[in-house]
């Protein structure tokens, strides 16, 4: 994927843009992700195996 002048990954900022509740991420891949935060609280973002949480690769976001 190419960057843009600003070194910046190209976005999908379209508001038609697919909706999907999980991702697959590539052996030292990433993802860029975009949502509506609409429901205080806190969330975690995680992969479906256990061990990968207790070594640091879960995610915890605060609405």
């Amino acid at each position: 994927m190419e960057l843009d002048r600003q070194d910046r990954l190209p976005r999908n900022l379209n508001k038609t843009a697919v909706a999907k509740d999980s991702v697959t991420v590539p052996d030292g891949g990433y993802v860029i992700i975009r949502f509506h935060a609409n429901n205080p609280g806190f969330w975690m973002l995680h992969c479906h195996i256990s061990f990968h949480n207790q070594i640091g690769m879960g995610l915890i976001v605060q609405i």
